[in-house]
């Protein structure tokens, strides 16, 4: 007889608080100052995911967690962006034993089509980032995917800095290390514009 197997709730949070706090606290991680996010946003913290993901066993416990949670998606491959969700979608991609496809990024640092050969149509892809605050990186990289008319099942990143509940039109399951909410404004509404602070780019932190 045939089981079943339920596929990941929407939003999952796999991680131990404590390890988490513990990952974040290791230096150079959480950066403060005045960033330019990938959303456009501005923040007075950054978190450079590159600086966990040199440390193999702080990136396998990552890779463990989420790799066991999205499996029962079934994925055949793993979309992930060229820059410092490579890493992530890399070694997620080796723990399920598929296909890593990398993304190439525009110059707003959102996936703008493959790198290499396209998935072939109908593959089930796992789209993968690192830092999510709107969602907009993980839709990015589906819309790839479905102009190669494969389909997303299923998406992971470490974290979400903003509430799940900010990320609207994702509708697929998101595997999540963590939530940690971290302030964000619109340019407009930026007290450290207001004060002419410099602003530095995200995407050189990585």
């Amino acid at each position: 007889m045939a089981t079943t197997v339920p596929a990941p709730p929407l939003f999952a949070h796999l991680g131990d608080p404590w390890r988490v706090a513990e990952m974040l606290q290791t230096p150079g991680t959480v950066c403060t100052g005045h960033f330019r996010l990938l959303s456009g946003q501005h923040s007075d913290q950054f978190v450079r995911f590159s600086e966990l993901a040199r440390r193999p066993e702080v990136l396998g416990h990552i890779v463990e967690l989420l790799a066991a949670n999205v499996a029962p998606l079934a994925p055949k491959g793993v979309i992930a962006p060229c820059t410092a969700g490579v890493a992530l979608g890399a070694e997620i991609a080796r723990r399920l034993s598929v296909r890593l496809c990398l993304a190439s990024v525009g110059e707003d640092g959102r996936a703008d089509g493959f790198i290499d050969e396209p998935p072939a149509g109908g593959t089930p892809m796992l789209a993968v980032n690192d830092i999510v605050t709107t969602g907009d990186g993980l839709r990015a990289l589906a819309s790839v995917v479905g102009q190669a008319d494969a389909t997303v099942v299923g998406a992971a990143a470490f974290l979400c800095r903003s509430e799940p509940s900010a990320i609207s039109g994702l509708d697929l399951p998101l595997a999540l290390v963590a939530t940690t909410p971290l302030a964000a404004w619109e340019p407009a509404d930026c007290r450290l514009c207001a004060e002419h602070e410099p602003v530095a780019d995200g995407r050189d932190l990585n």
